[in-house]
């Protein structure tokens, strides 16, 4: 059988434009493309996702539970967490300090669930060794 492969990933979202500045400067993401109807960011080592403006009156195709879940590893999450939520994100549920490193799920502004990981890298070798 042959070999699948993922070929992207995309999110839909009401407002390309807001959500890029969600990305960018909430997650600090980049796009490579972005305008006001579609945005592609690379999250580095070969990832990378798009965002896809859907019109008014397609309310369906935005409905949103917690898949897919995006998550992102980042080393200044007591800075960043607060700029996310000043660009709309909302905690879904609290702070979690996993023996792995600090852990939020957030809601962006379309309703996609994004995860944020400060990892404990010292805890995080102890916890791996013992599992």
């Amino acid at each position: 059988m042959a070999q699948s492969r993922l070929r992207s990933i995309v999110l839909l979202v009401r407002n390309v434009p807001k959500s890029v500045q969600f990305y960018e400067q909430g997650i600090g993401l980049t796009p490579a493309v972005a305008n006001d109807a579609f945005a592609h960011f690379s999250a580095g080592q070969g990832v990378g996702f798009s965002l896809q403006g859907v019109d008014d009156g397609q309310e369906a195709t935005l409905s949103t539970g917690y898949s897919p879940f995006l998550n992102f590893e980042v080393n200044d999450f007591d800075e960043r967490l607060p700029r996310i939520l000043s660009l709309g994100g909302h905690l879904d549920g609290a702070i979690k300090y996993e023996p792995t490193g600090k852990v939020a799920s957030i809601r962006t502004p379309d309703g996609h669930m994004v995860g944020l990981l400060e990892p404990n890298t010292a805890k995080a070798e102890v916890y791996h060794k013992a599992n």
